[in-house]
This record gives C-alpha cells, structure tokens and sequence, in this order.
C-alpha cells in the first residue's frame, strides 16, 4: 500500500514582524491575489490554508474590497481554509480570558464567511502552549492541534527517556491537559516548511524528495505524512501542481496529494493512539538545552506588558461586569464598542508583537493601538457612570443637604477593600449665562463650605474632603448641541473594606453647618528616625546593609534580608537574556543611599533610595557580535568600563486592611544592555515553585532537564508565583504578584545572597537588537527613560492561604471604581435597584470558595443574555449547587458561546472551565 504525502499550501503570516505592518500587508496582498487566481486557472490547485488567523481576510479587504465576493466564494467550497482564530496569539503573555475570545471572535468570523471550521487548534510558532490546551481546543468545537514547539521528538528508535511528558516518540502524539482532556496533536518536528518550495526539475525533484522523506518518516508514527508547503510570509507555489505530478512519476510507492488538515487527519488510523506517547500538561520544551525556549520575551519592552495587563483587567474586571451591573437599571449593554476594543486588543497579541520581539515602528504601532483601546474603555465607562449616577443604589430618602451623590463600584469577583478619589462636581455656571472669565470668577468666589460624607441614612462617613478648584467642562446631550461650562469641585476620598462582590453603595456629599472646615490630613515624615513600618498582619524592619526583614505577625514567622535589587549585563536580544561574559553583577546590598518613611492613620510608607554605579553598555565586541549575527550561546562580549550613576527608588507600603506588602520601584534608565530584577528568597533548597497561568495553578521544577544548557531557567508567570519551605507544621513561603512583569527565575544552584530558594522577577530590560535570523537594531528596546514596577508581597502558611495569595494577585491591581453626579443631586434620581438580590446574590459569589474563580461576567456574543464563565483552580470536585440559585441557570454553553448538547451538570472538576448563559 501506498504511503501517502499530505502536501499543505500555507504561508505563516506573521502580521507584522521584522518589517511593519503595512509593509508586511504590501506581500500579503500580492499573496492573496496569486492564490485566487490559482484557484480561477488550476482547478488542481485545490487549497490554501489562510494560518488559523481570519484578521488576514480583513487585512487583505481594506485595500481590494473588491475581492469580497471571490473570497466568499473560495472559502464556501472549502478551497481557502480559514479559522479558527482571529490572530495567531502568544499563549502566556495574554490573559486566558484574551485566549477565549480570540476563539471566540475567530469563530464569529468563521461563521460570517459561512465557513466550516478548520477543526485544528493552531498553534505554528507560538512560544509554548498552555497546559490547558487540549480543553480549550475541545471545548472550541476543535478536534485537533498542530504546533511547532513545546515537545522534544526522539526520532529513530523513537523511545522516550525519562521526562517522557515533555517528550515524543513520533511527530504524532496524545497530548493530555491539566484537567485530563485528551486530544491528539501532531508537532512539526521538521518545522512548518518541511516542504516548501518543492523543484519542479527531475533531478531537484529527486534529490529533495530523498532528503524531505527521510526526514519525514523519522518522526511519523504512520503511513500519512504531513509535508507542509510554506513558510514566514512564502509567496504561494504557483507550479505545485506539476512539482506533485512529478513527485508521483518519481516516487511510486507514494502518492503525492495535495491536502488540507481536515483531510490529513480523518487519514488518519483509527487505533493510532494507542502506539503514541503521551505528553503533559504545559509544553515549553522543557526537556531541550534551554535556549530557544524564547522565554525572555517576557521581559522584553517590559511597558507592552504593562499597558497589555493594564487594558486586559479593564475590559475584564471593569467594562463587562460594570455594563451588566449597569443592565440592572435598564442599561443597553454595549455590545460593539466591547467587542471592538476586544478585537483591537487582540491585535496587540500575536507572538511577534506582545513579546515584544519585533522593529521599533511595529510597537511604536502598538502603543499607539493600546493608547486608542484605552480611550474607548474610557469613552465606554464614562457613559455608563454618566447613566448610574442618575440612579440611586438605596431606597431611604435623599439626605438633607445633599449636594451630590457618590456612587462606589466593586466591579470584581471578589470582596475587595481600597481607597478611591472621586472628583464631585459642586456647582457650576453656564457659558449661555456667563462669559467664561465670569463664569470661573463665579466658581471661584463660591466658599467651599463645610462638608461631610454621608450613606443613605444619613450617617457621617469617614472620609477626605479637598477643594479641587474650578475647572472647564462639558456636557454632551443626546438631543442637543455641547454644553460648556465652569464648575467647582471637590476630590473625595473613602476607603471601603471588604466591599462585597459586583456590587455598588452611594454616599452623599451633603453641608455640614454645624462642622468647622476640616484640614488634609497631615503626612508625617521622618528622617533616619525610624526603620520599620507596620499593620497587624506584617512588619517591615529596614536592615542596615539596605535590605528589608517582613516579619508575618499572625504565624510568628520572620522573612530576613528580602526584595535585594540585582543588575547584570545583557548580551542578548529582544528573544533570549544572555549574560555578559564577564557575569559581572551589581546588588543593593550596601547600596542605600537614604530613606524615609511616611506614617497616615490607614497606611505606613518606607521609601529607599539605591545608589548604583552601572556600566553604560555592553563593550564594543557586542556591535561586532550583533552585526556579524553570532549566535547568542557563543557571544563573549562584556560590560564596559565606563560607569554611569543610576538610582533606583523602592517604595514599600503597608495598607490596614490589606495583608501584603505593596512594592513600587521607580527610576530612569540611562544605561543600555543590561537586566534589573528584585529578589526574594527561603531559607531552604525547594524542588518546586508555583505559578498561575492561563485557567492553571500549577507546579514547575526548580531544577533543569540533563539536556539544559542555558546558564539561566527563565519562566513565565502570569499574576503571581510562589516559592515553599517546609518546617514541621506547614508548608509556608512568600508569593509575588506583579502588575504586568511575567518573567520570573527561581534559583537553588546559583549564587545566593541570604537563602537557598531564590526567585528573581524582571523589572527592567534592555537590549539593542530583534535577534533571530539576521541583524535588526532595536535602539528603543534598550527601553531608555523612566520606568515604574509595581508588585505585591504576600507571606503565606499553609494551601489555603497560598492559593488564598493566588486569587489576590489577579485582583490587586484592580481598583474599585467611583463616580459622582455632574449636576445637582437634588435633580430626581430614578430606578433604585437592590443589587445583592441581582447577579452577585444568585450566584452566591460571596460565599465561593477560593478555588472557585469566575473569570468573565459578559454579555451573550450572539444575543442580550448574561453569560459567565467559571474555573475550578483546586484539585477537588466543587458542586456549584451549593452556591448557585436554583433557577440561575438557563444552560451551558463551550467557549465559542454555542449551546452544549449535554444537560446541564452541577459537577465541576479538578482545572475544568465551565460557561454558562443565565436566566438573568
């Protein structure tokens, strides 16, 4: 019997990269033009596979929109195979919320077409693949996945060793995910472009085929053979139809075909799994020599993270659940501006951009696309606030005096406690009645009064009352022409403690007559005086050679000689850390160069100051090394001599009611090829660390393969990550959860300061060169300028807690929202609404365990019906009965919103994620 080749037209279309977008968008119409054509004159020519991304269609239709209609056509016959993305994302940089919807949206686009899927997840290029995986792909409505990375092959004797879970015996495999779902994927072991451009000459045609099979059946575990023709933005082989004709002439115990992957695998044997190796979980190639794991994109152009965590928790944590939230008065939720701020945001995701691994004009594009995302959730957010603050959130009668309403919004799962600034409006003066000058006059002139908070019954509330001054402003009626005007202000500040989940409380700005005007409340400052800062659960002591000892009040437990500040050299690129040559490394140690603390009644503040003396660069050999394209694991460069001072400034504050240590670092970089990371550490060596990802807590070794070459074991997280000891009670140890910094080392071989675990975050890196195939100087990866970093220190003893830690990290950095009116309260407000017994109360959210965590509260993508979507973090069955009201649930749905035919079940497993509409 014949052994068959599946030959697969593709072009892996990196949308922008080493050159930019529309440079890129110049090829890919011309690629797009030379497919339909092949498929208007090659009638053999029978597919193309479009990379799993549809955004190309959109790409290609903004400069021949004539082209619609042929498209159409193309893809309806199942020539042109799209789907099943939106972009082709990296998976660890992004949320795994941001992994749903490009899914989601992917599948829209789909649809639109009026395509059939590619039933594949898609995942080329992606640096690693989640562990989740195999679950997101099935409960996609997928049935396979391709990847180019993550697995080692064994090839020949195709056995595995002993870290058989990051190991193949074939190209082929069972990949089995964190919550036990089993797909079969299949790795391009001789890369994506194992059959490009395949010689239509007899004698090229003999000699390539000889070498490609060959190479083919070393890892395939059967008689269909995957052979795939393209590679990064290939023009497509307009002769392939002959270079198969004489393929088949050639070779005639072969038959050449020219496929897609549908095709590919229904070819497939039926009983193939079982001769396959299974792997496990998370694929990073784990079990490779550790330097093209591409891991340090993490820490490349760290503000991209930054801005990208930033805009990820404002569509997720704040738009969504506040536009439900908002439903509850009658609010129209917002359908198309969330879903084009999502699309636009995806934009931002695929691997070469959020990694920060591309040209300087591709992120100088970004930033521009992120700072466009985050004046649409503005925009969004403040016609939303506009419609609640003319309604009330309580039923008693409106305080007497009340000059303004101030309405506080935890838009998050979770109970939270903050402090929020909201900007009140106290009066104002039109300019149709005043010219302007007078208008502000007047405002300015109106005494400021004596003022008080107040809640709905009238009870004082405490909190900071400021006179904001006068200020221009405007209003934009739905029926009439913009309306300016002056108005006075007051900033208001309120700290709420444990504040209840998706949940709202109004307050009132009310005269107080009787009441002397209050004063800001005094900051107290001290120099040299004082060495510690503290609240009930920690105390932070000050240690004279410039590190911090966090001493856990409530398990008696003392973390010496914390949050050390490391620099090294950087010989490397935008993909891979590489150290300089001389491994000539700077700490803080005895680098304080002052300090002082600040004392308010709810928090205490430490602020240092480090003195480093930094090399400026790398020395010359760098240049030679960069511009020659000397292979990154045989750079020798070093640091120069010349020396720059830089300080870095570290603020540690203590919150009564928050049980961690917030930590801002802040400063200007003026050095270039260099690292900055913060250390903390354990007494004692550990073998694991744990870390969250995309729907995951998970464990990673703290140790390396036999096969790891790398010096350095760099890793991703997404939130937090933790390090343990044990003493004779309970496990215990420190989490870091970090706003927008995902690369994380923990060390137990290195060189250590005061313990034998070590995790080191990334805070600051700088490099001058793209890297990977050639020579392209990236001068604004050196990411000179100013920098902030912000992260959270959380003391831990016992599962619990620990996974109590975890949860805190994905909310944080979240902050509660308030409003206030824009006009006199006294105007009527309508539709009060008693929120516990709506959304939060049905779904008993208050009372969920920590394990349990509700990832999206959204609307329907196809319809007005809420939608949430749940993750069982713990490692034990959970009943959802427990917590949901009987009749909140109106079905379940998968991840691509479609209804799932099975009834709905209460059960949810160990890491399994479950979406459901509401009857809501």
């Amino acid at each position: 019997m014949k052994k068959k080749v599946h030959v697969i037209s593709h072009s892996h279309w990196d949308r922008e990269w080493y050159i930019s977008l529309e440079e890129h968008r110049i090829h890919l119409v011309q690629l797009m033009d030379d497919v339909l054509e092949l498929f208007e004159t090659d009638p053999d020519f029978k597919y193309f596979h479009l990379d799993g991304q549809t955004i190309i269609l959109d790409d290609y239709l903004e400069i021949r929109p004539e082209k619609e209609d042929l498209l159409r056509k193309y893809i309806q016959n199942g020539q042109l195979r799209i789907g099943p993305y939106y972009i082709l994302q990296d998976a660890f940089l992004i949320s795994g919320e941001a992994n749903v919807r490009n899914g989601l949206i992917g599948r829209y686009e789909t649809d639109r077409w009026g395509a059939e899927v590619e039933p594949i997840g898609y995942y080329p290029d992606t640096f690693g693949v989640l562990g989740q995986t195999p679950q997101l792909v099935l409960d996609s409505e997928l049935t396979y996945a391709a990847y180019g990375r993550g697995v080692k092959p064994t090839g020949f004797n195709n056995q595995t060793g002993d870290n058989a879970a990051f190991e193949s015996s074939y190209s082929e495999m069972t990949w089995r995910g964190a919550d036990k779902s089993e797909i079969l994927g299949v790795l391009f072991a001789n890369w994506y472009s194992n059959g490009n451009e395949i010689p239509v000459d007899r004698d090229e045609a003999q000699a390539y085929w000889t070498k490609k099979l060959s190479d083919v059946e070393r890892y395939a575990a059967t008689d269909q053979l995957l052979m795939m023709n393209g590679v990064d933005h290939q023009p497509v082989q307009k002769d392939l139809t002959e270079a198969l004709r004489v393929a088949n002439e050639l070779f005639p115990d072969y038959e050449f075909v020219h496929s897609n992957f549908a095709e590919y695998f229904e070819s497939l044997p039926k009983d193939l799994e079982e001769s396959l190796s299974t792997v496990e979980g998370e694929l990073r190639s784990q079990d490779t020599d550790g330097w093209y794991t591409l891991a340090n994109t993490a820490s490349s152009r760290i503000y991209l993270k930054q801005y990208s965590m930033y805009l990820a928790n404002y569509l997720e944590q704040v738009l969504e659940p506040l536009a439900i939230m908002a439903g509850e008065f009658g609010f129209e939720y917002p359908h198309d501006f969330i879903n084009q701020a999502w699309k636009l945001l995806l934009q931002n995701y695929p691997h070469d951009s959020i990694c920060g691994c591309s040209v300087d004009e591709v992120h100088r594009a970004m930033m521009a696309r992120f700072e466009v995302i985050e004046n649409m959730c503005k925009a969004i957010e403040k016609e939303i606030a506009d419609f609640l603050v003319t309604r009330r959130l309580d039923t008693a009668e409106l305080p007497e005096n009340a000059v303004t309403q101030v309405q506080v919004w935890n838009t998050l799962s979770t109970v939270k406690s903050d402090t929020v600034t909201v900007k009140a409006e106290l009066d104002r003066a039109y300019f149709r009645d005043n010219y302007p000058q007078a208008a502000y006059q007047k405002m300015a002139e109106k005494p400021f009064g004596n003022l008080k908070l107040v809640d709905g019954a009238g009870n004082p509330v405490e909190a900071l009352i400021e006179d904001a001054g006068v200020s221009f402003d405007y209003d934009l009626p739905k029926d009439a022409f913009r309306v300016p005007f002056m108005a006075r202000y007051a900033n208001i500040t309120v700290t709420m403690v444990d504040m209840a989940p998706l949940s709202g409380q109004s307050f009132y700005l009310a005269e107080d007559k009787n009441a002397e005007t209050s004063d800001v409340e005094a900051v107290v400052e001290t120099e040299y005086e004082e060495n510690e800062i503290e609240n009930e659960r920690l105390k932070v002591t000050l240690n004279q050679q410039g590190t911090v000892d966090i001493f856990d009040k409530k398990h008696n437990r003392l973390y010496e000689n914390q949050l050390i500040i490391e620099e090294t050299g950087d010989i490397g690129n935008e993909y891979i850390f590489r150290e300089s040559q001389d491994l000539y490394r700077i700490y803080s140690i005895n680098k304080l160069n002052k300090f002082h603390i600040e004392k308010q009644a709810s928090t205490e503040k430490m602020i240092l100051t480090y003195e480093f003396e930094l090399p400026v660069s790398a020395d010359d050999t760098l240049t030679y090394e960069q511009q020659s394209v000397v292979d990154i694991a045989h750079r020798t460069a070093q640091r120069s001599n010349d020396l720059k001072t830089q300080t870095v400034e570290m603020t540690l504050t203590l919150t009564d009611y928050l049980e961690g240590l917030d930590v801002e670092l802040n400063g200007t970089n003026e050095v270039k090829d260099h690292r900055f990371r913060i250390l903390a550490s354990l007494p004692e060596e550990s073998s694991h660390n744990f870390v969250d990802s995309s729907y995951e807590w998970l464990e990673r070794k703290n140790t390396v393969s036999d096969f790891w070459e790398n010096p350095s074991n760099p890793q991703v997280l997404r939130h937090s990550v933790a390090i343990s000891n044990k003493d004779k009670d309970a496990e215990f140890g420190l989490t870091i959860s970090t706003d927008g910094l995902h690369e994380y080392e923990v060390s137990i071989e290195q060189e250590r300061h005061f313990g034998e675990t070590e995790v080191a975050v990334t805070f600051l890196r700088g490099t001058g060169e793209m890297g990977d195939w050639g020579y392209f100087p990236t001068p604004e990866a050196q990411c000179l300028g100013d920098y902030t970093a912000k992260l959270y220190v959380q003391p831990w003893t016992g599962l619990d807690e620990r996974a109590g830690s975890f949860r805190n990290g994905v909310t944080h950095f979240v902050a509660l929202r308030a409003y206030a009116n824009r006009q006199s309260v006294q105007q009527k407000l309508s539709d009060t609404v008693d929120l516990s017994l709506s959304l939060a109360g049905k779904l008993g959210l208050a009372e969920w365990p920590t394990e349990l965590v509700l990832t999206a509260v959204k609307r329907h993508y196809y319809s007005n019906d809420t939608v949430i979507r749940v993750w069982n973090a713990g490692h034990e069955t959970l009943d959802l009965s427990q917590w949901f009201a009987e009749d909140i649930v109106k079905e379940e749905l998968n991840l691509v919103e479609k209804p799932k035919t099975s009834d709905y079940g209460t059960q949810i497993n160990e890491n399994q994620i479950r979406t459901f509409r509401l009857n809501h």
